[in-house]
């Protein structure tokens, strides 16, 4: 089989044919750290699998392909592409909070906890998504304003949000989890796409000076 950074040989020592794709993984991440540029996606006989789609991969045999190719984009690139996909996760769960809220009203407990538990999971990412692109585009929440506010001034808010309907949900307290997810939810994730919306153009901000200044010495 064949393991490729960027259609070149990508040598590794100690990685036998039973080795799991992350580890693999591990390699091109460390000829790569040297260059400013991370892994923004994997090609596997021909087929390319984005960064989201990366984790499903990574506990598979390096065994089960011809062709493994890792696909490198400039650091500025997969963080702002990795924020974009969260916004658009983020949007989405407008509709499956409203469908929760019915189902809760409606009585249905457990179809209602495992549409919130999606939702909960899409958050989790979401979360961790921007904190990675903080340290890797090393941003300063307290200096970012959205609006008139720091932008950590919002995640507070979002914070706060939560910790209320993780407060009704380990209680058992359908009626204000039902409140929660009506009358908070939706400020709530507004809030929260309108802070990665000042993420996405201050990074992209940043990436539009550095490449004119390099074009404009």
């Amino acid at each position: 089989m064949a393991i490729r950074l960027d259609n070149a040989p990508l040598e590794f020592n100690q990685l036998d044919q039973h080795a799991r794709v992350h580890r693999a993984l591990e390699v091109a991440r460390r000829v790569l750290a040297p260059t400013g540029r991370l892994v923004f996606g994997i090609r596997c006989d021909g087929r390319d699998y984005g960064p989201h789609e990366i984790d499903g991969l990574l506990n598979r045999s390096i065994s089960e392909f011809e062709d493994l190719e890792f696909i490198s984009a400039r650091s500025e690139t997969v963080v702002v592409e990795a924020l974009v996909s969260s916004r658009a996760a983020i949007s989405e769960t407008f509709a499956a909070v409203r469908r929760v809220s019915e189902l809760l009203n409606a009585g249905q407990i457990a179809p209602a906890m495992e549409t919130l538990l999606a939702c909960l999971e899409i958050w989790g990412k979401t979360h961790e998504a921007m904190v990675q692109s903080a340290a890797i585009a090393q941003l300063d929440f307290e200096r970012i304003l959205v609006g008139q506010r720091p932008l950590i001034d919002g995640l507070k808010d979002i914070v706060g949000h939560l910790r209320s309907l993780r407060d009704a949900v380990d209680a058992k307290d359908y009626v204000s989890l039902s409140d929660v997810l009506h009358y908070e939810l939706d400020d709530m994730l507004t809030g929260w796409e309108n802070v990665l919306d000042r993420l996405i153009q201050e990074i992209r901000g940043r990436d539009e000076a550095s490449a004119s200044h390099a074009v404009h010495p």
